[in-house]
């Protein structure tokens, strides 16, 4: 650790002041995560059931890449969207 620091390939964090809180931005969390199935807006208003593949929370909310499926072509489709724009997949349950 020393050596990494000393090179200025890490740094260590700060402690807390005694008795201090976290000042620092917090993030709001995800509803979804890596994995999950969800419905998604697509851009002309239609929906469509996507694989969420990649989640990062920043200032503006959670941003997540989703997976579509394939185009004509064999390629794969992917889209980046917010919250906002997903709903969580039906389950079936009662």
């Amino acid at each position: 650790q020393a050596e990494l620091e000393a090179a200025g390939g890490a740094v260590a964090a700060a402690p807390l002041p005694e008795g201090g809180e976290f000042t620092g931005f917090v993030f709001a969390p995800a509803l979804f995560q890596v994995g999950s199935n969800a419905i998604v807006t697509r851009s002309d208003g239609s929906e469509s059931g996507c694989n969420i593949t990649e989640v990062f929370l920043t200032a503006l909310g959670p941003q997540y890449n989703v997976y579509l499926g394939q185009d004509e072509a064999g390629q794969p489709i992917f889209k980046w969207c917010a919250e906002s724009d997903m709903r969580a997949y039906p389950t079936g349950g009662n």
